[in-house]
């Protein structure tokens, strides 16, 4: 009966209020997609872009996969343009029932636009290092930290990381890797690691 109570005001509560985006940090984008890739855009329609993937940095599927075009609005919106030859880097999830089709994770933080110097753009931010530290930092966030918890679930949430290698090694990883000691300093201070 507290459960249902407590739907009931978070229900009222959010009614009456703008939407807006969750924002999930890079820690939980990292651990929750199936895929993460670098490549270039090769053919765009109305409602997905084919993608010509050129390294994968976590999972595996065939060189060229079909990406849902998400919708933007106020809240979550693109840096650039959908186009042929666009260099992204995507974190991506499984469209359901789709063979060969993905949609980016939570809209625009899973779809980074990569500039011709190499820079990192997205809606959240502007501060990310070069892509090529990006995807070390990422590569090493996998091999030092899992994610257990169900992003769906609401109430009783047991959402933590846990660590995959010795205090130590994180240590020098930190030291290693700018965009890893973000995720570990800034990111992982908000959860609980096991």
């Amino acid at each position: 009966m507290k459960k249902f109570y407590l739907l009931i005001i978070f229900v009222v509560s959010t009614s009456f209020s703008l939407p807006e985006k969750i924002f999930y940090p890079y820690a939980i984008a990292i651990s929750e997609s199936e895929l993460i890739i670098d490549g270039t855009i090769s053919n765009v329609s109305s409602d997905e872009y084919g993608f010509e993937i050129n390294e994968f940095v976590k999972g595996k599927s065939p060189d060229n996969v079909n990406v849902k075009i998400w919708e933007e609005w106020s809240c979550d919106a693109r840096v650039g343009k959908i186009k042929k030859g666009q260099r992204l880097l995507l974190f991506l999830k499984k469209a359901d029932g789709n063979g060969n089709c993905y949609y980016t994770f939570n809209g625009s933080t899973g779809e980074l636009f990569v500039s011709h110097n190499e820079s990192v753009k997205t809606f959240i931010s502007n501060s990310f290092p070069k892509v090529e530290e990006l995807k070390k930092g990422i590569k090493m966030f996998q091999s030092a930290f899992k994610f257990n918890g169900d992003l769906k679930q609401i109430f009783e949430q047991d959402r933590h990381f846990v660590k995959l290698v010795e205090q130590k090694e994180i240590d020098k990883m930190k030291t290693e890797n700018e965009f890893f000691k973000f995720i570990v300093e800034e990111e992982l201070k908000y959860y609980q690691i096991k």
